[in-house]
C-alpha cells in the first residue's frame, strides 16, 4: 500500500513546490490602457479598458487599481518618525471647500463627503501603514483662505481633494509649510485647455453662433489668468471661434446675473464659456436667459456635473438645454460602459452622498494619496508625498477619467454632455465608453499666440 502511494505523493510534493515558486515571485501584470483607435478626419475615440478583460490583481480593486489599504499592519505602527498629522494609530489628512462662503455655498461642497466616504472604505480594508485614516473639514468660506491653510499646517499631513475657489492662496500658503496637496480640481483635468478646445470645437460644429465666445470667471488671480489663458488658447488653435468678450464676477458679494447676461447679449455672445458650481453660478446664470428666445449656449467644467442642481433648475424653467459640461471622466449616464465610474457611485451612494463631478474628482484625489502613502511605506511624512503629488503620469484613479500625461491623446481628450429634460446626455462622442478626441490640439504651447 505504501509502494502504491509513494509515487503519487511524490507527484503533488513537486507540484506544491512549482506552486510555491510561482507565488513567491509572480510576473508583473501591466494595467491595461486606452488604446487610441483612428475615426474620420482628426477626430479619433479612446476606447476604454475591456470590463470582461480585468487586470490580475490581488486584493482590493477598483478597476485596474490595486487599492493599497489594508497593508502594513502592527508592524509599522511607532516605526514612523514623528510627523504633523501621523500618529502610532491614525494618518489626519484635510479637505477644503467654501460651503460658508457668501454666494458660493454650494463651491467644492461634494469634495469632503467623498474623501470622508473613500477614507472610510479604506479604514474598512485595514487603513493605511497600519493606521486609520482620519478626515478633518476646513471651510474657508472663500475669504478666510489664509487661516484655513495656516492651521492644515499645524495639524495635518496632507491635503486631500480640496475645492477652494481661491486655491492659488492656499497653494503658497501650503508651499511655505511643506504640505502636500492632492487637489480634487487638478488643472489637467478641470481647466487644461485642450480639453476645452474639444468643447469649443463640439459647440461650433452644432451652432455657428458660437463662434462669438464669451469667457466669464470669478474676479480672482486664478479667474483672470484662466480668462486669459483660455482666450490665447482659442487664438493659437484651428477652432473657428473667436472672444469677443471676457467677464468677471465677484465672490465676496452675491453676483449680479442679470447685469452678466446683459453684458453677453451686448457683444450678441453665442457661447459663454464660464466656471463656478452649479447651484450657485451655472443656473443662475441660466435663469437669467430665460425670456430668450434663443439663448447662448453655456459651457462650463465638471463642477456642473450635478444631477439634483440640475433637475431643479429645469424644473424652474431655466434653459438647461442649453448648458454643455466638458466632463475628464466617462459620465454615470454611461451604464455598463463605464463600469469604473458605476464603482465609485456605488460606494458614495452607501451612504447617500451625491455622486457629482466634485465628489468623483475628490475620490480620485484620495485615491492617489493612499496611492502616494502606500509607496512612502515606513517613510511616510509631507517629503515624500509632496513628491508622489506631483506625480502623475498614467494616472487613471483606476479606469475613472482618461490618462494624465501620457502622450499626446491623453491632453486633448473629453466627453461633453447636455441636458435633455432635466438629465444629462451624451453629445460627443454618442458612443458610451468612449473619449472624443482631437490630435490636431496637441502639442500646443499654450499662451502663444503664433505657435
Amino acid at each position: 500500500m505504501r509502494r502504491r502511494w509513494l509515487p503519487l505523493l511524490m507527484a503533488i510534493m513537486a507540484i506544491m513546490a512549482i506552486v510555491g515558486a510561482c507565488s513567491a515571485d509572480p510576473d508583473p501584470v501591466e494595467p491595461p490602457f486606452a488604446e487610441p483607435v483612428v475615426g474620420e478626419g482628426s477626430r479619433t475615440t479612446l476606447l476604454p479598458p475591456l470590463p470582461t478583460d480585468p487586470p490580475a490583481i490581488e486584493g482590493p480593486a477598483i478597476g485596474e487599481m490595486a487599492l493599497p489599504c489594508g497593508r502594513g499592519g502592527e508592524a509599522s505602527r511607532a516605526v514612523i518618525r514623528d510627523e504633523i498629522g501621523i500618529d502610532a494609530d491614525a494618518i489626519t489628512i484635510g479637505v477644503g471647500n467654501d460651503r460658508g462662503g457668501l454666494y458660493s455655498a454650494g463651491s467644492g461642497r461634494g469634495m469632503p463627503d467623498a474623501v470622508e466616504v473613500m477614507a472610510g472604505h479604506c479604514n474598512e480594508l485595514g487603513g493605511l501603514v497600519g493606521r486609520e485614516v482620519r478626515v478633518v473639514e476646513y471651510d474657508a468660506a472663500v475669504v478666510e483662505i489664509e487661516s484655513r491653510t495656516l492651521a492644515q499646517c499645524q495639524e495635518v499631513t496632507a491635503v486631500v481633494g480640496q475645492g477652494y475657489l481661491l486655491a492659488d492662496d492656499a497653494a503658497a500658503g501650503r508651499e511655505a509649510c511643506g504640505l502636500p496637496s492632492f487637489d480634487g480640481w487638478l488643472d489637467d483635468l478641470t481647466i487644461g485647455m485642450p480639453v476645452v478646445l474639444v468643447g469649443f470645437l463640439h459647440a461650433v460644429s452644432s451652432e455657428a453662433a458660437a463662434e462669438r465666445v464669451v469667457l466669464v470667471g470669478p474676479d480672482t488671480t486664478s479667474g483672470i489668468d484662466a480668462n486669459e489663458a483660455r482666450a490665447a488658447a482659442l487664438h493659437a488653435s484651428t477652432v473657428p471661434a473667436s472672444v469677443v468678450a471676457s467677464l468677471t464676477y465677484p465672490i465676496d458679494a452675491a453676483p449680479d446675473w442679470e447685469a452678466i447676461a446683459e453684458s453677453i447679449r451686448d457683444v450678441d455672445g453665442g457661447l459663454v464659456r464660464i466656471d463656478g458650481p452649479c447651484t450657485s453660478v451655472i443656473t443662475p446664470l441660466l435663469r437669467a436667459f430665460l425670456d430668450d428666445e434663443m439663448p447662448p449656449l453655456v459651457m462650463s467644467g465638471p463642477s456642473a456635473y450635478d444631477h439634483a442642481c440640475i433637475a431643479e433648475a429645469d424644473a424652474t424653467g431655466a434653459p438647461t438645454s442649453r448648458l454643455l459640461v466638458e466632463l475628464p471622466f466617462r459620465p454615470i449616464e454611461d451604464g455598463d460602459a463605464a463600469p469604473i465610474t458605476a464603482r465609485y457611485v456605488e460606494i458614495l451612494d452607501e451612504v447617500a452622498v451625491e455622486p457629482t463631478g466634485d465628489a468623483l474628482l475628490a475620490a480620485s484625489a484620495f485615491w492617489r494619496f493612499a496611492t502616494a502613502a502606500d509607496a512612502c511605506g515606513l517613510g511616510l511624512g509631507r517629503e515624500c508625498l509632496v513628491e508622489h503629488a506631483s506625480t502623475l503620469a498614467g494616472w487613471t484613479s483606476g479606469g475613472l477619467h482618461r490618462t494624465l500625461g501620457s502622450g499626446a491623446f491623453s491632453d486633448t481628450c473629453a466627453v461633453i454632455v447636455g441636458v435633455e429634460g432635466g438629465r444629462f446626455e451624451r453629445r460627443v462622442p454618442t458612443t458610451p465608453g468612449v473619449y472624443d478626441c482631437d490630435p490636431s490640439l496637441s502639442g500646443m504651447t499654450l499662451g502663444d499666440p503664433d505657435n
